[in-house]
């Protein structure tokens, strides 16, 4: 019984040990797992950091910018509407602006003024029947005929008279200068006040010795003179007559005047001044 119980006792002590030693084989059971595990988590890539908070850039130095460029661009439009609406308002005849007006715009001081300076030609006692002015356009009635159509006088006419006059059966009409705008005569009046103080005459008798004087005819029109001829607006130079008339001072003296308007400057608006002549040298 003795060895028999031996064997026995051998027999489950070895298939002890080869249980332990599968169990310890055995896959995921090594002791080295958890090391594995993690060195797999940590060579999973690190995720990119959020990057810090920026605050928004500040707003009111921008709006400031675009709020003043707002502006300037409002006001630019504002001037370009206006200057538009006084050129299409001047484009129409005395008659179209008189008729379009309402009669609230009565002007009775303007009316008084131009009652003074009217006239009738060969006709010193003849007064005018019925004068009326809204804004700047007038009307003037006058006789069936438009033979009797009264004038202005001369020089007050040359000064404040804007556009061509509209002389109808029974009536005339006329556009009276705004006192902001520069009468085109005054303009042609400085440009040769300038010209006789330059050098140009002076420059122009010294190499050439004909005698007499250069009449020159200046006209200046104004863009919406509105005159029948189409004249283009600016200033027009041209020879009038007098002796020194295609002679090479005369010459001399005219390509100078050409020369000084080329570099004078125009008002942006005037009246138109027509047939304003000058004799050179004075």
């Amino acid at each position: 019984m003795t060895t028999s119980g031996t064997v026995a006792f051998v027999v489950t002590l070895a298939a002890s040990m080869t249980t332990n030693v599968v169990l310890l084989v055995r896959p995921g059971l090594l002791s080295n797992e958890p090391v594995v595990q993690r060195a797999r988590k940590d060579s999973r890539p690190a995720s990119t950091p959020r990057p810090p908070f920026l605050p928004a850039p500040a707003m009111s130095s921008t709006s400031s910018t675009q709020a003043l460029d707002c502006r300037h661009r409002l006001d630019d439009l504002t001037a370009r509407r206006a200057e538009l609406k006084r050129r299409v308002d001047n484009l129409a005849t005395a008659k179209q602006s008189f008729d379009e007006a309402p009669p609230g715009t009565r002007n009775a001081a303007l009316a008084a003024e131009l009652r003074k300076h009217l006239r009738l030609e060969g006709r010193d006692d003849w007064v005018p029947r019925d004068v009326e002015c809204r804004r700047l356009a007038c009307r003037v009635e006058n006789e069936a005929d438009a033979s009797t159509a009264p004038v202005l006088e001369g020089g007050w006419g040359r000064r404040n008279l804007q556009g061509t006059v509209v002389v109808m059966r029974g009536a005339i009409y006329f556009r009276i200068r705004d006192e902001n705008v520069p009468a085109g005569v005054d303009v042609l009046q400085r440009f040769v006040d300038d010209f006789r103080r330059s050098r140009a005459i002076d420059g122009c008798t010294a190499r050439f010795h004909d005698e007499g004087k250069l009449h020159v005819q200046l006209d200046l029109r104004a863009e919406d003179d509105g005159a029948l001829d189409e004249a283009p607006p600016g200033l027009s130079i041209r020879t009038a007559g007098g002796p020194l008339a295609d002679t090479p001072l005369g010459t001399c003296i005219t390509n100078a005047l050409r020369d000084a308007f080329g570099r004078a400057s125009l008002p942006p608006v005037y009246t138109s001044a027509v047939g304003y002549r000058v004799a050179l040298p004075e």
